[in-house]
């Protein structure tokens, strides 16, 4: 009786240990299914960094590329005000899957952030790095009138990233747009085509349109 006792949990314990294997190997995952997580996390790990503005070693390449937009902000009964911006997001080769599979962050149909935050997608045979245009609000009360502040950050990159090297935050450069609203109405501010912000403004109200371009640099 002992003894079949000792077998029946040597055989419970041999179980365990094989179940324990299986989850811990996975051995019915394929390599590209490896690769991807490698490449997502690497993805992540990058876009990580950017959001707290903090230099980051690269383990594999990316290439950068340039996204155009239109920044535009309606006044009423008067011609928009209209500006022209780009940025810059990253992706690297990955094995190829069907469809869009988000690993953090939003989709690639939403085209700005309203905080800091970085999108890594899995879009077809590459995974994108992409940190949108982060839009905020300010109002301030001056002079019995009102003052919008909007701030739109650009992320801005000189150079592909490579293996071992270096992507960190160089500088920031601004660029201030205003204009005074002759008359009270809606105002809109659309980033791409989507709307940001829906304004009830009156006569005298100012908008001051702040374009921050943030300059990342490859270096190593």
């Amino acid at each position: 009786m002992r003894l079949t006792i000792e077998r029946l949990v040597l055989l419970a314990c041999a179980l365990a240990v094989a179940i324990l294997t299986l989850i811990l190997l996975q051995p019915w995952r394929t390599g590209a299914e490896y690769t991807i997580d490698y490449i997502k996390g690497e993805g992540e790990e990058v876009a990580e960094a950017i959001e707290r503005g903090s230099p980051v070693r690269t383990t594999l390449n990316w290439e950068g590329e340039r996204i155009g937009l239109t920044v535009v902000a309606t006044i009423p009964r008067e011609e928009p005000l209209r500006v022209g911006v780009e940025y810059c997001r990253l992706y690297t080769p990955a094995p190829s899957i069907e469809g869009t599979s988000i690993v953090r962050g939003s989709p690639p149909t939403k085209v700005f952030e309203r905080f800091r935050r970085v999108s890594v997608y899995h879009a077809g045979d590459r995974v994108v790095v992409d940190p949108k245009p982060f839009v905020g609000l300010e109002i301030v009360e001056e002079y019995n009138r009102s003052v919008y502040v909007v701030e739109v950050v650009l992320f801005y990159i000189r150079g592909d990233p490579t293996v071992g090297s270096v992507l960190r935050l160089s500088n920031r450069t601004t660029t201030t747009y205003s204009r005074r609203y002759d008359y009270s109405g809606t105002s809109t501010i659309e980033i791409g085509g989507q709307v940001a912000f829906r304004l009830q403004v009156n006569s005298e109200d100012i908008l001051v349109l702040r374009i921050i371009r943030e300059n990342w640099v490859v270096s190593g």
